[in-house]
């Protein structure tokens, strides 16, 4: 849930009001999400809950692809990576790979459930070598004056 408040920080790093306000949204966003995310009656309708988040992110990812934001040019690599490996694990997730295809084999090691777990936590180590580039790129790069 809070994958895109490092990635929002430093894209509108030189811009503090509008970060401020992008900030306030995307957690107020999150807060739906979850209220969505809980009540969800399937898992599909779980994971399209979490689609107004996606694209959310995604709006920041084009302002750092257009130059608009800030942000090292190698972190937007490794955010775009996050999102993807955590999109593949609630689709694993969603379509039961590969418990499917032999019923009972997957029971209890490397069933969807597990698979996905693994693909979110490989997404997150993605999330924090974006952030430390991010990060190491903020001390050398202060905002310049408007």
């Amino acid at each position: 849930m809070v994958w895109a408040l490092p990635i929002i920080y430093c894209t509108l790093l030189c811009y503090p009001t509008v970060r401020s306000v992008a900030l306030l949204l995307y957690i107020l966003l999150s807060s739906y999400v979850i209220y969505c995310a809980v009540g969800a009656q399937s898992n599909i309708t779980r994971l399209q809950s979490f689609a107004w988040q996606a694209c959310y992110r995604f709006l920041f990812f084009y302002l750092r692809y257009m130059e608009v934001g800030a942000g090292s040019p190698t972190s937007l690599r490794n955010y775009l990576v996050m999102d993807a490996l955590a999109i593949l694990g609630g689709f694993i997730n969603i379509v039961r790979v590969p418990e499917r295809w032999m019923p009972g084999k997957f029971d209890y090691c490397c069933n969807s459930h597990q698979i996905m777990h693994v693909l979110v936590v490989a997404s997150i180590l993605y999330l924090h070598w974006g952030v430390v580039d991010d990060l190491a790129w903020i001390s050398r790069s202060p905002c310049l004056p408007h």
